[in-house]
């Protein structure tokens, strides 16, 4: 999977619980195999399983996983929605007038921004189907995890770290 680097912005503001590992001759209990472009031996074997048995990812379709794709701010949303169990977000206003209803990642998206894990690229656009940026992976994992600051500057260690947006620095 593949993170974007980083070119537009975000305004400031795709049953194994202990990750057991399949080898390649073991039943395929997660799923694994019916994705024809994942490798039997493939480093993220074990990680594809673990997110498939968990229900966290499904693919892109019935036959394909596409490993080396990128993420799309919905997909990232969507993972994370699911890890946090699918809360019920009805009754949440919608802030965001390209996130239509009843689409894949609608859910998802209303939950992140009512939990202030996600801004739009604008006020009221969210770009679902945009493939997600590094800043923009880092700041949403940072809000979804509390935004808890470090004190450290670690951008310092980065050649491009003078293009981070301010919403992205403490993340």
């Amino acid at each position: 999977v593949k993170v974007e680097a980083d070119e537009g912005s975000e305004t400031n503001a795709g049953e194994d619980k202990n990750g057991s590992k399949d080898d390649e001759n073991s039943p395929d209990v997660s799923g694994y195999n019916a994705f024809l472009d994942l490798e039997p031996t493939g480093w993220y074997r074990s990680y594809v399983e673990f997110m498939l048995k968990n229900g966290y990812m499904n693919g892109m379709s019935a036959n394909e996983f596409a490993p080396n794709g990128n993420v799309t701010r919905g997909q990232l949303v969507t993972i994370l929605y699911r890890i946090a169990g699918s809360p019920d977000v009805s009754g949440t206003t919608n802030p965001f007038k390209d996130v239509e209803i009843g689409k894949w990642y609608t859910d998802a998206v209303i939950w992140a921004a009512a939990n202030g894990i996600v801004n739009g690229v604008t006020a009221d656009m969210y770009a679902p189907n945009n493939n997600i940026t590094r800043e923009q992976l880092a700041t949403i994992l940072y809000r979804y995890d509390g935004a808890k600051k470090s004190g450290i500057n670690y951008l310092s260690k980065f050649a491009d770290s003078q293009t981070v947006s301010a919403y992205a620095v403490d993340a």
